[in-house]
């Protein structure tokens, strides 16, 4: 082996031991000792390098440039708010986010005329969807698509209040007019059209059980409280 293939491999082993990707270095080590050319490795690794380089480059634009345009255009936004790519967002003067709220990839919040309030220390999980309103749907003569914002009554737009502690999951649909308690839980592909009392698990509108008993409920509060004083 040649000095400059010694040094090419030493290069490409440092590079993914940096990653600490356990898996691609034993491939890549394995790459390297093979009967590959020299010139197909260099074209492998700066390729490699290249793909690296544009995904750190495209989460700092995203984090430090976009991230920042989206939460300006909210009516209100606290502290330590991460909003993952990806997400559809209409109607941003009307939403109100807490802090310590991370909202995953897919979301669609449709907040255009009703109020959308969430509160502190909430999870989404990916996909989620928030809709305060609805169509207008008894107008005789008209179609559905036609009909105005000005035409629609007041029961056709709502506000949605998600309370403080929450975590939200996957594929989640929220609609008009609901509020859900503070440290409740809503599973994965639930449809939530009516209020959630504070520290349920929701699965479905048959399906709502108690996170905590009273006392656990009393003891869980004060523990929050002493954090957040500490």
């Amino acid at each position: 082996m040649t000095v400059d293939s010694i040094q090419t491999s030493n290069f490409i082993k440092k590079y993914y031991q940096k990653e600490n990707r356990l898996e691609s270095r034993s491939l890549l080590s394995g790459f390297i000792t093979s009967s590959v050319p020299f010139a197909e490795r260099w074209i492998y690794m700066i390729r490699n390098l290249i793909c690296r380089c544009y995904d750190i480059i495209k989460n700092k634009i995203y984090c430090h440039i976009y991230m920042p345009y989206i939460k300006s255009g909210f009516k209100a936004c606290g502290e330590n708010v991460f909003i993952a790519p990806r997400n559809k967002i209409e109607g941003k003067e009307n939403i109100s986010i807490g802090k310590h709220v991370s909202i995953g990839p897919g979301a669609v919040f449709y907040s255009t005329v009703a109020q959308l309030e969430i509160g502190n220390y909430v999870i989404f999980g990916p996909n989620v969807t928030i809709i305060t309103g609805d169509h207008r749907t008894d107008m005789i003569g008209k179609y559905i698509s036609l009909i105005t914002e000005e035409e629609k009554l007041p029961d056709n737009d709502k506000d949605v209040i998600i309370e403080d502690d929450m975590w939200i999951g996957t594929g989640v649909i929220i609609l008009k007019g609901v509020t859900i308690g503070r440290g409740s839980i809503v599973a994965a592909g639930a449809v939530v059209t009516k209020h959630i009392k504070p520290y349920s698990k929701y699965i479905s509108a048959e399906k709502c059980y108690r996170r905590f008993s009273d006392e656990e409920i009393k003891s869980h509060e004060s523990l929050l409280e002493q954090c957040m004083k500490n």
